[in-house]
């Protein structure tokens, strides 16, 4: 990865992050959550290339990094009384409890925490971290079988990770899917498509025609689903 900032800024362009890869066959750009400008490209594509590329782009960029600007921002973490995580959409408030015995519970829009010591931040994110991917397995497995089962797919395995950029990834070869532990905090509808997209990779690993095709025969819409994840991405995460 290399960040490019002086050289960018003496074309008149935004920074930007580039990632390159052999896998990529052409110049793909995002703006991420927080508003940063990423360039993924194959490693045989040039710099002027790239950088003309992002110039026939600029309009778009612009409009993308201030969409970003307007949408709804989670304030720092402290991991302890008084903060909010989402659990399928809903906020909860944070409530952390002394006791001799680890556990969570979820009641009245709260989300109570127990654990020895209520004042310990670094222990309450690990608990809570613990908790979250706990959950996401026990509530995405069954959904992820009864979605395989519609699409006629042989269920996959599942793993759960920390990814804060992807929602969901897929290898086909491997038959598995991995999903982010923070999709717990979208709401169902929200889970069932990333769910759906990722299985749809089974068959298509890529993003064309066929593969939206595929996505909308279950779920048709999808669009407002993608708009949902991205409008969110800030409230929906951990740090």
């Amino acid at each position: 990865m290399v960040y490019y900032a002086a050289m960018a800024k003496k074309k008149n362009l935004p920074d930007y992050i580039l990632r390159r890869t052999s896998r990529r066959r052409s110049v793909a750009i995002m703006v991420l959550p927080d508003g940063t400008l990423e360039v993924r490209a194959p490693k045989r594509v040039s710099i002027g290339f790239i950088e003309t590329f992002l110039q026939e782009r600029l309009e778009w960029i612009k409009q993308k990094q201030k969409e970003r600007e307007t949408r709804p921002q989670l304030p720092k973490r402290t991991w302890l009384d008084g903060d909010v995580f989402y659990i399928n959409g809903v906020p909860h408030t944070l409530v952390v409890k002394e006791s001799s015995r680890i556990s969570v519970e979820v009641a009245d829009g709260e989300l109570i925490l127990f654990q020895t010591d209520p004042t310990n931040a670094t222990r309450a994110r690990h608990n809570l971290m613990q908790w979250y991917k706990d959950q996401a397995l026990h509530d995405f497995k069954p959904r992820l079988a009864r979605l395989a089962n519609a699409m006629e797919e042989k269920v996959p395995n599942l793993e759960i990770t920390n990814a804060k950029q992807r929602w969901g990834s897929c290898q086909a070869k491997k038959r598995m899917v991995r999903l982010s532990v923070r999709l717990l905090m979208a709401p169902k509808d929200v889970q069932d498509y990333v769910i759906v997209h990722e299985l749809a990779h089974l068959k298509h690993m890529d993003h064309s025609r066929a593969f939206w095709d595929r996505v909308a025969t279950f779920c048709r819409h999808y669009k407002a689903m993608e708009e949902k994840l991205s409008h969110n991405a800030q409230l929906w995460r951990f740090d």
